[in-house]
C-alpha cells in the first residue's frame, strides 16, 4: 500500500514538474499572489502583520502546507480545464442561440479583416507594375504573409477569434488539396511520435507558452471581477477595486495578443513537422514514398479513405496497391 501511494505521488508530481510547471503554474501562482495581495491590502498591511507574527511556528508549518497542497490541487484542476479554455479562445462557443448569434457575428468581422489583407496584397502587386517593383512587391508580400499566418485559405474556414484562425491556417495547411492533402487532425496523432525528440520539444514549448499566455489572460478577467466584487462587498476600497479592476481588464487582452503570437510559433512547427517528416508516416504505415506529388496526394487520400473509413473507392484501392506492391 505505501509502494503504491508513494508510485502515485511520484507520478502526479512527476506531471507536475514537466508540463504543468511550465504551462499552468505560472498563472496559478501569479493569480495567487495578485489575489493575496489584494485582500491583504484590502485588511491593512500592519494588520496582517500583526496576525502572521502572533502565529506560533506550528502553525505557519501548516498554512505553508496547505497553500503547496492547495497550489498542487488548483494547478492539477487547471491542467484537466486547459482544453475547455483553449476552445473557448478559439471560438467555440457552445451550439446554443447566443453562442452561434456570437460566432456569427464575430465570423463576419474575421472574414473583413482578411478581405482587407487580401485587398492590400493585390493593390500593392498591381502597384508594383507601374512603381518601384521592389518596394511595392515587399509590401504586398507582407500582406500576403499576414493572410497566409493569420487566416485559413478559404473564407467558408475562418473562425471567430483571431486564436481560432491561426490555429485553423496551421491545421488546414497539410490538408489544402494544393499541397498535400492529408488531413491534419486525423494524421497529426500519428505522425506526432515519429517526429525527432528536438522537434518534440520545440512544440511543446511553444504550445506550453501559447496556453501559459492564455491562462494569464483568463485569470486576469478573474482578478478583475474579484477586485470589483471585494470593492462593492466592502473588503477593500473603492479605489483599490478599481485599479485592480482596470489592471485585470489591461493585462488580459495584452497577455491574449501575446498567446496569439505564441500560436503563430507553434502553426508554424506543425506546418514544418508536415513538410520535413509526412513521408516518415507514410514509410512507418507501410506505404513507400510515392514519386511525385500528384502521386502523393492520391495516397493521403486513399489512406485516409481507408483508415477512417474502412474502405476506398475503387479507383483509390487500385492506386494503393500501385504504391504497395502485390
Amino acid at each position: 500500500m505505501v509502494t503504491l501511494v508513494s508510485d502515485l505521488s511520484a507520478s502526479a508530481f512527476s506531471w507536475i514538474s514537466g508540463r504543468g510547471v511550465r504551462t499552468a503554474l505560472p498563472p496559478v501562482l501569479g493569480l495567487g499572489v495578485a489575489v493575496g495581495l489584494l485582500l491583504t491590502g484590502g485588511v491593512g498591511w500592519r494588520t496582517s502583520g500583526h496576525w502572521w507574527d502572533g502565529l506560533d511556528g506550528g502553525s505557519r508549518v501548516l498554512l505553508a502546507a496547505l497553500a503547496a497542497v492547495a497550489l498542487f490541487m488548483l494547478t492539477t484542476v487547471v491542467m484537466l480545464l486547459l482544453p475547455s479554455l483553449t476552445r473557448v479562445y478559439e471560438g467555440q462557443w457552445g451550439r446554443g442561440w447566443p453562442g452561434r448569434a456570437l460566432r456569427q457575428v464575430a465570423i463576419r468581422r474575421q472574414v473583413r479583416l482578411m478581405r482587407h489583407l487580401k485587398a492590400s496584397a493585390r493593390e500593392n502587386a498591381s502597384a508594383g507594375e507601374s512603381a518601384d517593383v521592389g518596394e511595392s512587391a515587399g509590401r504586398g508580400g507582407n500582406a500576403y504573409m499576414r493572410r497566409y499566418y493569420l487566416y485559413p485559405p478559404s473564407e467558408r474556414d475562418v473562425r471567430p477569434t483571431r486564436l481560432g484562425n491561426v490555429l485553423g491556417a496551421a491545421e488546414l495547411y497539410p490538408g489544402d488539396p494544393r499541397r498535400y492533402g492529408a488531413d491534419a487532425s486525423f494524421f497529426w496523432p500519428r505522425l506526432y511520435p515519429l517526429l525527432p525528440d528536438v522537434m518534440r520539444a520545440a512544440l511543446a514549448d511553444a504550445r506550453s507558452a501559447m496556453e501559459s499566455l492564455l491562462l494569464f489572460s483568463a485569470f486576469a478577467v478573474a482578478f478583475a471581477a474579484t477586485a470589483l466584487v471585494s470593492g462593492i462587498a466592502g473588503v477593500i476600497s473603492p479605489a483599490a477595486a478599481v485599479i485592480g479592476g482596470a489592471s485585470g481588464l489591461v493585462v488580459s487582452p495584452l497577455a491574449y495578443r501575446l498567446a496569439v503570437r505564441a500560436g503563430l510559433d507553434f502553426g508554424e512547427l506543425i506546418r514544418a513537422s508536415f513538410d520535413v517528416y509526412r513521408r516518415d508516416l507514410l514509410r512507418a504505415m507501410g506505404y513507400p514514398p510515392p514519386g511525385t506529388l500528384d502521386e502523393e496526394r492520391d495516397v493521403w487520400r486513399a489512406v485516409s479513405k481507408q483508415l477512417y473509413r474502412r474502405g476506398t473507392g475503387t479507383s483509390d484501392e487500385a492506386h494503393l496497391r500501385m504504391q504497395t506492391g502485390p
